[in-house]
């Protein structure tokens, strides 16, 4: 790819210096400029939860290409053991753009975007209320929500029993964690797919509720405190690839465990 401004993040700073050291200054060599306030390519050594603390650091502006050294690394189209071919292949390949949707949560009149899913959940029993653009969906005792993008329901959505959705189309879901089905929470409606121009929103009447973000705690004690979520129009994330992996070779990666 063309030569530009970049940045490297790394999970674990001590263990990875000399890959981070290696691939600063073979990209510099090549006439790269490291960059440290404004990047435009923002290179990540970690897994899935790294790349998504970067895109949050990075206020989701730049180029992201994630080289794993985590678990997973469903994002990501090379282990550090490939590190070598990734070089060769930023410097003398034009990568492929993958555009990731973002989703918004308003809370309290403050806006939050998000990649993968919003959990709002408590270690004991709670009550919700659902709202779909402002008309009543149901009414909830559980331990908590999770609002999800499409490309997030391969994860904690996916331990709830919601379905993996598979491309990316203009939708959004959510599922409860641990409902309560008795005479207090008749027949919640615990699992929904919305358009993304849908709002839903979610009132938190009682419990000691914690919100993350992408992984991330955002807030504390959400009692009383209400979350709308719609897409974010026009916004999305850059993701850089050099290999031609698909979708579906990614999920049966990743979820089953079977490559080629």
């Amino acid at each position: 790819m063309k030569s530009t401004d970049f940045i490297i993040h790394s999970r674990n700073p001590e263990e990875n210096a000399k890959h981070v050291n290696h691939i600063r200054s073979c990209l510099e060599e090549h006439g790269f400029v490291y960059n440290e306030k404004d990047p435009s390519l923002i290179i990540v050594l970690g897994g899935d939860g790294s790349l998504m603390r970067a895109i949050h650091f990075h206020q989701k502006k730049g180029m992201f290409v994630l080289i794993n050294t985590g678990h997973l690394g469903f994002y990501s189209d090379y282990g550090i053991q490939e590190l070598e071919e990734f070089l060769d292949n930023i410097l003398h390949h034009e990568p492929m753009m993958m555009e990731l949707p973002l989703l918004q949560v308003n809370i309290d009149g403050k806006v939050h975007d998000f990649v993968n899913d919003v959990a709002i959940q408590s270690g004991e029993t709670c009550f919700l209320n659902l709202y779909i653009n402002g008309e009543p969906l149901t009414n909830i005792r559980c331990n908590g929500i999770v609002v999800s993008s499409p490309i997030g329901t391969t994860g904690y959505l996916t331990s709830l029993g919601s379905p993996v959705v598979i491309g990316q189309p203009d939708i959004y879901q959510y599922a409860i964690i641990a409902p309560c089905y008795n005479a207090l929470s008749l027949n919640p409606i615990n699992k929904a797919i919305l358009q993304s121009d849908q709002v839903l929103t979610v009132e938190v009447q009682k419990g000691e509720i914690d919100c993350y973000i992408d992984g991330g705690r955002k807030r504390e004690d959400c009692a009383g405190k209400v979350f709308h979520f719609t897409r974010d129009k026009g916004k999305n994330i850059s993701l850089l690839h050099f290999k031609k992996i698909t979708q579906t070779k990614r999920l049966r990666k990743n979820i089953s465990g079977k490559e080629d």
